[in-house]
């Protein structure tokens, strides 16, 4: 048998950042899955596809949660998932909310990125 290689030791602030936005992103995926016509009505000056963008956000969410698992089994694949997942994110919500209340997800992405880079040579 081979020799299983050690699993690496996860920084602090990683863990918490996978924890706690991995239930923020599922959370609010199911929401706007559940809830996208509720959603949708309350968004002034919405365009005709906003309900079915809501859903294109629930199933981009979906994705992020699972590249957010995929960091946690330290899978490199998994950072360029929820960059690109979440860049998705970015362009639709510009076009549902405005640029202003997009922005706050690519903070999210920026801590996501810099943790995970700072343990990067764990990554697989």
């Amino acid at each position: 048998m081979e020799p299983s290689a050690a699993t690496p030791q996860r920084h602090g602030c990683l863990t918490a950042i996978l924890i706690v936005f991995g239930l923020l992103t599922a959370i609010a995926s199911i929401a706007n899955l559940a809830l996208h016509d509720r959603l949708a009505g309350g968004l002034p000056n919405a365009p005709a596809w906003t309900s079915q963008g809501v859903i294109a956000l629930g199933i981009l969410g979906l994705i992020g949660f699972g590249a957010l698992v995929g960091l946690w089994y330290w899978k490199r694949v998994a950072l360029y998932v929820y960059i690109v997942a979440s860049l998705s994110v970015f362009a639709l919500n510009i076009r549902l909310v405005g640029i202003l209340p997009s922005l706050l997800g690519l903070a999210g992405v920026a801590l996501v990125t810099t943790f995970v880079l700072m343990q990067w040579k764990d990554f697989r």
